[in-house]
Order: structure tokens, then C-alpha cells, then sequence
């Protein structure tokens, strides 16, 4: 099996441009992306909208109207069956809003700005949405949040992690602030899954309230946590590698079968047996986790000794029994072409053994640098990417100035007949394994109910 490119649309001014995330709606029809342009030296949140089949750019936006700041990008967007919503980190005021756009035109329906204490610097990361009318944000903050009756929440660390849950209509229903005492704490993404569950992946320098960690196993350790749809902690792990070293939780994505996937770094040997990188360079590592628990049930760190700077920082699911994961690497990977500078890179995983399936790597045709920041994949099985090169991605799409944004879509292929059965046999292994994950979770609430 390998994912081949269907389009790639490589977009850009005569300054730095870049594309940070990517999402397709319900029906695989539009994709919507965003990222920033750059004037006159000034970063400008940067929105558009594309056919998913041929990447035809319908409209794009700069909006630079919705915020009084010199400084500003899209730091992610989702969207549901009637407008796309643009999480906007806004540098100059050190603070977080989102964006409510009308899908036909582009054009600004609301701007929602998250409250914070006076003298706190707010950031953001992601935002997802359940499809019933809610959106959930996160970000980092120093200092503090402010509640949604306007009480200060309590600032634990140098740098905590805030979660929270807003209505399509601007209302805020509900924000947690949290992280480690005298350290610093991230949250990178979300995501959401049919119940209003939501699941958050972050690393920090200490030890969480609440986590099974009394102190921090490495410089940065990973945490993952779960939260119900009012706004209560469920549970939390945090996990590092016995070697003391950095890791970094950085993507998270969720199936219809009670799997809870999330990506990241480490310098360290998460998994016994695993050959850490020369000098200490980051390998990147996948894990499955269980819903209902928070029970880690495989994990899979790659790169090899020679990993370079190996991220993966991306991950989507599809209900078939496959985890895909996006980022770039500066080191050559086994059985993929050597890489002169920086390279994207696609990898699928089955969902079930955590077994890789294929690597695809994509670069510029000059060697420069190719960075994919974000991923998407679509009801019929596309996957769709964004991020920046630095070259020309294909003869026909070349650079417009120092960065450009590129996005693209790409599908997987068997490439005989005995992978076209592979695929068929993996779908109803995956199939079989979630019927009896979902047995077994039911039991364990039977049982838990009864007691």
C-alpha cells in the first residue's frame, strides 16, 4: 500500500506565508484551511476555502479586520454543516479569539474573545467541535482564565493549560484551568467524540494534580487526559521514558469504537527495546489508548539511531483500522529516499496491533525545507494535509517567496492483489477486535454499576 497525491495547490505571497492546519466537511466536498500571509513584515490570520476533489480555491480571507493587532495567524479551524470556526492567536495582545465565518462567502459572523485575568498571556493550539452546537478550545496561559461568571480561576504553575467549551453562539459554557506546581504546562490539541467527551494530549515540566505521577520522569513528560461534556475531569495519565529524556504529546484523535489515539516526540526509549537516536534527536512515537480508562493499550516509537529531529505532531483515524499520522523529518527513514534538509512525511498505522503500514515522503524539487503541520481525512478515506515549503513543490507549483502555504490531498492505493487482500483482512480483524473492546467496556460498566 502507498498514498499517492491526487493535487497539491502551493499557495503564497512575495513574503513568508504558511498553511497550520486543514478540515474537511461532512459530505467531503469543501476543505477549509488557515495559516497566516505576511505584509510588510506583519503576520496576518489567513483563511480559505477549496473543492476537496480538486483543490480549487473558492475563496480566501485575510483577517486582519477582526483584530486590532499587527500580529496574528490561524492557529487551527473546525468546521459543521453551516459556518467554519478560526482559532486566531493574536502575538501583539498576547491573547486567543475565534472566529465565526459563513461558509458561502468568508465573511465574519461573530468574534468571540477569551477573558483573562489582567497581565496574562493567553495562547492558543486547537479547537474541534462535537457537531451539536458546541466548539471546545484550548491553549497555554501565564496567569490566569477567567470563569465564565467572570471569577479568576487559580493559576497552579508558571504556565498552565486551559480547556474550554463554547457555544456556536458565543456563549461559554464551561473552562478548566490546571497544570503542575512551579512548572510549566501545554495542552497541543483536542478532539471530540460522539458523546461530548473530550480528550486533551499536552506534555509538562512537572507533575499534574491527579495524574499517577508523584514526580516528572524526564525534562517534559506526556499527559493525556479525558473530560465529559460538562466540563469534569474523567481521568488523566501522565508517562515518560526511563531514560530521563524529553517527551512530547502533540496530536490526539478519537474513533467511533472507544480508541484514543495520540503522536508526539521523546528523546527516550518509551518502549523496552527501542534503540534511542544518536545525540539524543527526537524519534517520534503513536500510542492507543483505552476511552472509558485511560489504559494504555500499545504504543509505538520509530526513527531508528538515526533520526534527525523526526515529528510527527499530527494524527487522524478512520473507522477501517487506520491511524495516520503527519509531520517532517531532517533524517533519512529506512526505505525512503535521503532527505538534504527537511522533508513531510505521512505514515499510517492498523489501529489495532500498532503496526506500521507504509511511510510516503514528500518534497520540494529543489531540496528545501517542507514542513506538514496539520491532517485531515475525509468520510471516503482522502487525506488531506497543509503546512510550508521553502521550494517549489512540483514543476507547476513554485514558490512565491521565502515560505509558501501548501496543501494537498492525497489517497491511498493498494499497489497488487495481495495488499488489496491484506487491506480487506486488516478491516475485518479491526472489526472483530473493536466488537470485543466494546464488550468488554460494557462489562466493566455493568460491573462498576452494580457494585
Amino acid at each position: 500500500m502507498q498514498a499517492e497525491i491526487d493535487w497539491l495547490q502551493q499557495l503564497g505571497t512575495s513574503e513568508n506565508d504558511g498553511g497550520n492546519a486543514v478540515v474537511v466537511d461532512s459530505d467531503n466536498y469543501y476543505i477549509y484551511a488557515t495559516g497566516y500571509n505576511t505584509s510588510s513584515g506583519s503576520l496576518i490570520c489567513w483563511v480559505a476555502k477549496f473543492y476537496a476533489k480538486s483543490g480549487e480555491q473558492i475563496w480566501s480571507k485575510q483577517l486582519s479586520d477582526v483584530i486590532d493587532a499587527s500580529t496574528s495567524l490561524g492557529d487551527d479551524l473546525a468546521v459543521d454543516d453551516d459556518n467554519v470556526y478560526v482559532l486566531i492567536r493574536d502575538y501583539q495582545n498576547k491573547k486567543t479569539l475565534v472566529t465565526k465565518l459563513d461558509l458561502d462567502a468568508g465573511e465574519v459572523v461573530w468574534t468571540y474573545n477569551f477573558e483573562y485575568a489582567s497581565g496574562a498571556v493567553v495562547s492558543s493550539s486547537s479547537i474541534v467541535t462535537d457537531g451539536s452546537g458546541y466548539l471546545y478550545v484550548t491553549g497555554s496561559v501565564i496567569g490566569s482564565m477567567l470563569s465564565s461568571d467572570g471569577d479568576t480561576l487559580t493559576s497552579t504553575g508558571t504556565r498552565d493549560t486551559w480547556i474550554a467549551k463554547l457555544s456556536t453562539d458565543q456563549e461559554l459554557d464551561w473552562i478548566q484551568q490546571f497544570g503542575s506546581s512551579e512548572s510549566e504546562s501545554y495542552c497541543m490539541d483536542l478532539a471530540v467524540d460522539g458523546s461530548g467527551n473530550v480528550y486533551a494530549v499536552g506534555y509538562t515540566t512537572g507533575a499534574i494534580s491527579g495524574t499517577n505521577a508523584s514526580n516528572n520522569q524526564a525534562s517534559e513528560d506526556v499527559w493525556i487526559a479525558k473530560y465529559n461534556s460538562e466540563g469534569n475531569r474523567q481521568w488523566i495519565e501522565q508517562f515518560g521514558s526511563a531514560s530521563d529524556q524529553n517527551e512530547q504529546a502533540l496530536g490526539v484523535a478519537v474513533d467511533d469504537s472507544g480508541g484514543v489515539y495520540a503522536t508526539g516526540t521523546t528523546k527516550g526509549d518509551l518502549k523496552e527495546g527501542v534503540v534511542e537516536a544518536t545525540y539524543q534527536n527526537f524519534q517520534s512515537w503513536v500510542a492507543k489508548f483505552q476511552a472509558s480508562t485511560g489504559e494504555q493499550l500499545w504504543l509505538n516509537q520509530f526513527g531508528g539511531q538515526d533520526a534527525f529531529n523526526l515529528s510527527m505532531g499530527s494524527i487522524s483515524v478512520d473507522n477501517d483500522g487506520g491511524v495516520y499520522l503527519g509531520g517532517s523529518t531532517e533524517g533519512q527513514l529506512e526505505g525512503l529516499e535521503p532527505v538534504t534538509t527537511r522533508d513531510a512525511l505521512i505514515a499510517k498505522y492498523n489501529a489495532y496491533t500498532g503496526e506500521q503500514l507504509w511511510l510516503k515522503q514528500v518534497s520540494s524539487s529543489d531540496d528545501n525545507q517542507d514542513f506538514l503541520y496539520n491532517m485531515t481525512i475525509g468520510s471516503d478515506g482522502s487525506l488531506y494535509v497543509a503546512g510550508l515549503t521553502k521550494g517549489d513543490m512540483s514543476e507547476t507549483e513554485t514558490n512565491q517567496g521565502s515560505d509558501d502555504i501548501w496543501i494537498a490531498q492525497l489517497r491511498e492505493v493498494p499497489q497488487d492483489y495481495d495488499e488489496l487482500a491484506q487491506v480487506l483482512k486488516r478491516y475485518i480483524d479491526y472489526k472483530v477486535s473493536q466488537s470485543t473492546e466494546t464488550v468488554l467496556e460494557t462489562s466493566e460498566t455493568t460491573s462498576t454499576t452494580s457494585t
